[in-house]
C-alpha cells in the first residue's frame, strides 16, 4: 500500500504494486541467512582511486521488471533498465 499510494501520487501508474505488466524492482532475502561481511577497500574509481564495499549474505535473488539481476550474490546477464536522458531544449 505504501508504495501503491507513493507511485500514484507522483502519476507512476505502472508502477507501486506487484502485478502483470507492471514495473517492480524486488529482493528475495532468505532472514535466516542474512548477515554482513566486513568491509573492505577496492579500487575502481578514476585515477586509481579507491572506495569501501560491504558485501551482505542472504539475497537469494533481485528482480527489476521481472527478471533477475542477482542470483545468490552473483550478478546476472539480465539488463532490463535503460538509460533516461533529457534532451536539451532546442531553443537554449
Amino acid at each position: 500500500m505504501l508504495s501503491a499510494r507513493n507511485a500514484s501520487h507522483l502519476g507512476l501508474h505502472d508502477r507501486g504494486t506487484i502485478a502483470p505488466g507492471k514495473k517492480a524492482d524486488l529482493n528475495l532475502v532468505n532472514l535466516d541467512r542474512l548477515t554482513l561481511k566486513l568491509p573492505q577497500i577496492v579500487p575502481g574509481l578514476p585515477t586509481s582511486g579507491r572506495h569501501m564495499v560491504q558485501r551482505a549474505e542472504g539475497y537469494v535473488a533481485t528482480f527489476d521488471s521481472g527478471q533477475a539481476v542477482t542470483e545468490n550474490g552473483e550478478i546476472t546477464a539480465a539488463r532490463p533498465g535503460r538509460w533516461v536522458r533529457t534532451t536539451r531544449d532546442a531553443s537554449s
